[in-house]
């Protein structure tokens, strides 16, 4: 579902294994589950991602009122709201088993493949 947010903010819930409920994630938060899950793992590298997807598609972030225009000042934004995710709103999402990473392997799955 996350990967729908590289082209629209349309979706705006993610479904809770835990709860059974949805829980609302703006395009951005969306837009860092997925680099997550795509393997990069600090704020930054997933605001760069994020950056990277929406530059070309000529979305600019806002703040106080005004469009921004630089890549540098995007950036800086996405980048701050990166590090606030991490912070506030990932711990929830892992929580409730909303982290888009792939099940890990049963541990059985694991020793047999040593063997082999």
């Amino acid at each position: 579902m996350c990967k729908r947010a590289e082209d629209s903010e349309t979706l705006r819930f993610l479904a809770s294994p835990v709860t059974g409920s949805g829980i609302e994630f703006d395009r951005f938060e969306q837009l860092f589950l997925l680099a997550r899950s795509e393997g990069l793992s600090t704020p930054n590298e997933w605001a760069d991602l994020a950056w990277q997807i929406l530059a070309p598609q000529g979305q600019r972030l806002h703040l106080d009122g005004r469009i921004l225009e630089t890549p540098e000042e995007n950036l800086a934004v996405l980048r701050v709201r990166a590090n606030a995710f991490a912070a506030q709103r990932l711990p929830l999402c892992e929580s409730l088993g909303i982290t888009l990473e792939p099940p890990s392997p049963e541990p059985q799955t694991q020793q047999s493949q040593a063997a082999a």
